[in-house]
């Protein structure tokens, strides 16, 4: 915390996990994605399918 960066790695880091968490698949066996999450998921080299 006393580094001079830690108020920009700090939010950085949020950020990238806030964006992460919302293209996460269902883990239920008939989760079929919205075609804009599976645009995004695509986009991330992430499965359709769990």
């Amino acid at each position: 915390m006393e580094d001079p960066r830690y108020d920009e790695l700090r939010e950085h880091l949020i950020t990238f996990l806030n964006e992460k968490s919302h293209i996460r698949p269902s883990r239920e066996a008939s989760f079929v994605p919205s075609a804009d999450m599976a645009a995004e998921m695509a986009a991330h080299s992430m499965p359709a399918a769990a």
